[in-house]
């Protein structure tokens, strides 16, 4: 018998690279020039899943797994415009918002 994928190959690969991201910047990559990029690709990757829309198999997932999703997506916009804030000259070495970085990217992992 042959399964068919929940999700298709676009939806998998936005996850599995997104995920990649995530592990790259929270264990391996804690600073520096590739951090940012891989955090602004991070970005990048959600804002064209956004523009890809639905391409689930299961239209309608409950409302807390969409939720869910929602909060993700939301912590990593959020590590994303945080992450560049502390480019500022304004925000540049603030602790404050060094620390509201670190504690979100704890909270997504």
């Amino acid at each position: 018998m042959r399964t068919i994928p929940a999700f298709d190959w676009k939806i998998r690969a936005f996850h599995w690279s997104l995920v990649a991201i995530v592990f790259l910047n929270q264990f391996v990559l804690e600073t520096g020039a590739w951090h940012n990029r891989i955090g602004y690709a991070a970005c990048a990757l959600i804002g064209a899943r956004l523009l890809l829309g639905e391409s689930s198999r299961f239209k309608s997932r409950g409302y807390a797994m969409n939720a869910v999703i929602g909060l993700m997506v939301a912590l990593v916009l959020f590590l994303g415009v945080t992450g560049w804030m502390l480019s500022w000259d304004r925000y540049f070495g603030e602790e404050w918002l060094e620390e509201l970085h670190e504690n979100v990217s704890w909270v997504l992992i």
